[in-house]
């Protein structure tokens, strides 16, 4: 989908989904039929190219063996260098590594209940076996697959456990989850789907390896599935849609609709009862201790057992989360379409008396929250302290702006941030007005006064919002917090105007990261604008690195966000010095704001430097 705007792709892929939805309802057999296809095309073209290139290999010792004629043509073109070259980039491109997972190990010998109930669970589902369970700290839970040979195969089955979700969940719950998980990959209910799931997981893994790959790979592969990847993505969505419902389902018949509905319903609450309720109180000690909390995730475990919440506050949660409608944003359906089949009527979850963690870990729990406490001391310990040390700090430096009288404008910033970020039981609204008031074309105190009036509910802070779309750090979040505003008033298209223009922003981005990446032969500079203070640093600090005699500034001349300059420095080097070596000197040297290239005048790119130094000015030799 690349050369599309942001929106353009959005639109396709929204389209491509609701035409995929209408298949699956109207004809399921043909929708099967073509996703089928489709899953195996990207096979079909990877192996297809080998094989071709293969081809032509053997064609070519064929025919030096029997012609002398083909056999001097081939070695004139080198082709009989080229295509064995070809052959070992394609293998290498193919050869994609997939990193597995990693967390807290749970064996099968410490840990039986929980390996009793897993094996139980995936033998009725005639489910993949799965070779490690892994714990690690977040409320999630999942089934990861590693293919041991890249696109080829051959998985590896990690079931990933979250300790945050077992204390929060009863047994029944967390197994209903786990059920879940397991029929994606089912035997039992559709075997397409679920190879279609684990197609679907592997494509996705493969382009974020080849997209962070770079070269020859990317050169052969990469405008395929730029076209194939969202293409396949977006039609397969309905079905992993589909899917989500399907293993929903096979949830309740390993434990019951009850056990469903409440993981459902705790998935959403729980996160958020416990940042307010134990994680936020966290950061609180965190100002007033140097010395690292020991015991965080059994400090975690305590809280969640004192049930610290009221009632009503858990069911205002859940209705707010009732209200969310499903969309396109993921294969995942909004919480009340999910638990529709299975109940009426909701009770509103509790944190359990008896725990998942309890159950089926058994007596290793203790010794389980002792090991990820140690882990989390050691590794937040710095984090901890430097945190400490500038919360008092800034709690010192809060206090002397509160008792001043007379503050200037950066004052009058500072007290509004860190009464906003130190005294949450402060309104900070008048401090940023008052700042405003004294800088009333600062774009960070715009901002902050419509944010905070957005999340009052006044929608004057839209006006103020607005007055920050000039400023392309502000773009994206001012938008997002227009739309969010405007999608929970049910104001549709007050809601799309700013994604739109936020979507726009992107795509001006994208097109600035381009311009700013490299230089490039059509580019035109021109004079900097740099004053005699920063000419002076700048010559002190080339000054300072050995090799470099003479120094040139000048701009490269931008199109996108233009007042955002690129600058370009030249250089020449005494003559036994490295350019390369010099390069990295003068990157790692070079203290200078904004975003600069550093070329040598006969280096590699001795052509561009010829250009810009047409207008550049000397600052050194």
């Amino acid at each position: 989908m690349k050369g599309k705007t942001t929106t353009e792709q959005r639109k396709l892929f929204h389209k491509l989904i609701e035409e995929a939805e209408v298949n699956l309802r109207r004809n399921p057999v043909a929708y099967r039929r073509k996703l089928g296809l489709l899953a195996g095309l990207g096979y079909i073209y990877i192996f297809g190219v080998l094989l071709l290139t293969l081809i032509l290999i053997g064609l070519s010792i064929y025919g030096m063996l029997n012609s002398s004629g083909v056999m001097l043509l081939l070695l004139k073109t080198k082709l009989i260098i080229i295509l064995p070259i070809v052959i070992f980039v394609l293998i290498k491109a193919l050869w994609v590594k997939i990193d597995a997972p990693t967390g807290y190990v749970l064996n099968r010998k410490d840990y039986p209940i929980l390996y009793k109930e897993v094996d139980a669970i995936q033998k009725k589902l005639k489910a993949p076996k799965v070779h490690q369970i892994l714990l690690t700290p977040e409320f999630n839970a999942a089934i990861y697959q590693t293919p041991r040979l890249g696109i080829l195969g051959w998985q590896k089955n990690t079931l990933i456990l979250g300790l945050s979700l077992m204390i929060s969940m009863d047994r029944d719950q967390c197994l209903s989850v786990i059920a879940h998980e397991f029929g994606h990959l089912s035997g039992n209910h559709s075997r397409f789907a679920g190879w279609i799931y684990r197609v679907r997981m592997t494509w996705m893994r493969v382009m974020d390896a080849f997209d962070q790959a770079e070269g020859a790979g990317y050169l052969i592969f990469g405008k395929f599935f730029d076209w194939y990847a969202p293409y396949f993505n977006s039609y397969s969505f309905a079905l992993a849609r589909a899917n989500e419902y399907e293993a929903d389902a096979i949830a309740t018949e390993i434990t019951s609709r009850q056990a469903l509905v409440g993981a459902l319903c705790q998935t959403y609450i729980a996160p958020d009862l416990m940042q307010k309720y134990y994680w936020m109180g966290v950061e609180k000690q965190v100002g007033e201790t140097n010395e690292v909390n020991t015991k965080i995730y059994t400090g975690l475990y305590n809280r969640i057992k004192q049930k610290p919440f009221e009632m009503k506050e858990t069911e205002e949660l859940l209705q707010r989360f009732l209200k969310e409608e499903t969309g396109h944003t993921d294969t995942h359906p909004a919480l009340k379409d999910r638990i529709k089949p299975y109940t009426q009527k909701i009770d509103v979850p509790v944190f359990p008396d008896e725990s998942a963690a309890e159950a089926l870990f058994a007596d290793k729990l203790y010794a389980i929250l002792r090991d990820f406490d140690k882990d989390w001391a050691d590794n937040n310990l710095e984090w901890w302290r430097e945190r400490y040390d500038y919360l008092q700090k800034s709690q010192e430096e809060l206090q002397k702006l509160e008792e001043k009288e007379g503050l200037n404008e950066d004052e009058n910033w500072n007290l509004a941030i860190l009464t906003e970020e130190l005294k949450p039981e402060v309104d900070p609204l008048p401090h940023y007005q008052a700042f405003h008031a004294k800088c009333p074309n600062d774009i960070g105190g715009v901002y902050a006064i419509g944010r905070l009036l957005l999340e009052r509910d006044d929608q004057e802070g839209i006006s103020y919002l607005d007055k920050t779309l000039d400023h392309p750090d502000a773009v994206i979040p001012a938008c997002e917090l227009a739309y969010a505003f405007y999608k929970n008033k049910g104001k549709e298209a007050d809601a799309e105007k700013y994604r739109l223009k936020a979507e726009a922003h992107m795509d001006l981005q994208k097109q600035a990261q381009y311009e700013r990446a490299d230089l490039y032969k059509y580019d035109e500079y021109i004079q900097d604008e740099l004053s005699n203070e920063w000419l002076e640093e700048l010559k002190q600090q080339f000054a300072s690195i050995d090799g470099i005699k003479t120094v040139w500034v000048c701009r490269k001349k931008v199109k996108i966000f233009v007042d955002q300059p690129v600058y370009v420095f030249i250089y020449t080097s005494k003559w036994w010095k490295s350019h390369s070596k010099l390069d990295q000197a003068v990157l790692n040297t070079l203290q200078f704001p904004g975003a600069y290239f550093v070329i040598n005048k006969k280096g590699e790119h001795k052509k561009y430097a010829k250009k810009a130094l047409m207008v550049a000015r000397k600052i050194m030799g």
